[in-house]
Order: C-alpha cells, then structure tokens, then sequence
C-alpha cells in the first residue's frame, strides 16, 4: 500500500504541471448573430475576424488552446439550438493589431504563425440561456492546437462560415479587449471594441524548470520500482 500512495504522490505532482487554465474573455449586455446564426440575416456565407488583447490572457507563459466555448444570449434572445454546419474554417493566429486597428482586408489582419485549427463540418449546440455566470456550452474543439504567447502580440480568431443555417444568437457586448471585422473581402466592416464573449479551452505550457520536475518525478518513480524488486525476490 506504501507503494502504491507513493505513485499516487508523483503522479499528483505530475499532473499539476498539465493542469487546465482555461481563458474566459467576456462581453455582455448585447446579442450577436455573427458569425453562426447567418440563417436569420441575409447572408449565405461570411468570414468573421476576432481580435483579443492580450492582456486578456493573464499568464506569464505560452498556452496551448485546444478549443472555443461560446455562450447563447440571455435577455429571451437566445434559445436552445442543435445545427450542422457543413463547411466551417476556423485559424487563429498572433497579430500586430488591436482591438482599434483592425483593418477592413483580412489578410492584412492576420499573422505570420496563422494556422488553421478547425476544417470541415461541425454540429453546434445549446441548451439555451442559463442563469448567471452564463453557460458557455457551445464548443467547438479543435483538430489542431495552437500554441499563443501573449507577449508576441494579441490573438486573431479567423472564422470563415459557409452554411446559412439558424442556430442562435451569441453573448456579446462592448469591452476594449475586442474588435471584429466582418463581411466578405471588398464588403466588411470592423467594430472596435465589441464582440462576442469566448472561452478558449487551454493548457499552460510548461516551462524549462517544470521539465525539470517531472524529469525528477520520472526519476523517483524508478527508484521506488527499484527498491521494490529486492524485497519481492526475497518474499518467493
């Protein structure tokens, strides 16, 4: 039994350098249709930019994202919802923008580390407006990670949205953390300071000493292992 508490001990200290440190960056008080709910406008297609300062992301080091979590609106806008989207894009990158600066083209928002994160169809769905804190139970995960480090600059989210289906409106709401930029190339227009409030699904990268840690963790595991074997030779 000693040995086994002993294992559990590593493998607790271990897991605390892979800990979760998801990243909520909110907005309220309006509702937002773009870029999901195109099925309630005019629009068949759109390609949605969001930009984040990053002082949003409070943590001294890089973060490896893995997801978006939306949330629907509240004030009897938003409503429970289950929709296929049969081509949607999603890349996020690093940008030399801000929140104010955006640019109406999109390509010149975007970052030399620009990846694509999300390809392909996706069912979105909610189970409607909750009550406070919001629920942000509209998730889409990624296919591929993304590793941001705040102190390269603020994040780009590139959503690109070819499916005119109705789903809900989001939360959003004016906040200097955001900006957007909206349309179709040649036709799109840029909000500073709103968008819509996001989750982002994340880990912490760990840093050089954390290697060290396990490497250590992994090294005492051995040791316990090894003096084991002596003892279960001699209890045959």
């Amino acid at each position: 039994m000693t040995f086994v508490r002993k294992l559990l001990a590593v493998f607790t200290v271990l897991g605390a350098f892979a800990a979760h440190a998801d990243v909520r960056v909110d907005a309220s008080g309006v509702n937002n249709t773009y870029p999901f709910d195109l099925g309630e406008n005019e629009w068949s297609r759109m390609r949605y930019q969001q930009l984040y300062a990053a002082e949003a992301f409070r943590s001294s080091s890089p973060l490896t994202i893995t997801g978006l979590r939306f949330a629907v609106a509240e004030d009897g806008f938003g409503r429970p919802f289950d929709a296929v989207l049969d081509s949607l894009v999603i890349s996020l990158s690093t940008s030399d923008k801000t929140p104010s600066s955006l640019s109406t083209s999109f390509a010149e928002n975007l970052g030399p580390d620009a990846a694509v994160v999300f390809e392909g169809p996706i069912r979105l769905s909610s189970r409607g407006p909750g009550n406070a804190p919001p629920v942000f139970d509209v998730v889409i995960p990624f296919k591929r990670s993304f590793v941001y480090d705040a102190a390269a600059g603020d994040l780009l989210l590139d959503i690109q949205n070819n499916n005119d289906v109705i789903t809900s409106p989001f939360r959003a709401g004016f906040t200097p953390l955001l900006g957007r930029v909206y349309g179709e190339p040649g036709n799109s227009w840029v909000d500073a300071g709103y968008g819509l409030a996001t989750e982002f699904v994340t880990t912490v990268v760990p840093e050089p000493q954390s290697d060290l840690m396990v490497g250590l963790g992994l090294a005492a595991i051995a040791t316990v292992v090894a003096r084991r074997r002596p003892a279960a030779r001699q209890a045959v």
